[in-house]
């Protein structure tokens, strides 16, 4: 059996969970490969120490930046954690 990791899906879900809405993670499931017959789809959320965003555009990682790097800050996380997780 194969675990593949959707990285695709978990990148889509911080966009989903910044414009609060589902269609981006729904969008992100359907534009998934298929898989081998033994094969299957690993779905998981990554710390915020371990976020990347590389696979998404720029003006969706600044929506991200923009949606959550206020609640970083309220909960004491320095916005340079924030941003030092976003791509260069």
């Amino acid at each position: 059996m194969q675990m593949l990791f959707n990285f695709w899906g978990n990148q889509h879900l911080y966009l989903a969970l910044a414009r609060q809405a589902a269609a981006p993670l729904v969008k992100a499931f359907q534009e998934l490969p298929p898989v081998p017959p033994t094969g299957q789809w690993a779905n998981f959320v990554r710390n915020h120490d371990e976020l990347t965003l590389d696979q998404l555009t720029s003006d969706q990682q600044d929506e991200i930046a923009a949606a959550f790097a206020p609640i970083a800050i309220a909960c004491g996380f320095s916005i340079a954690v924030f941003v030092a997780a976003l791509p260069p």
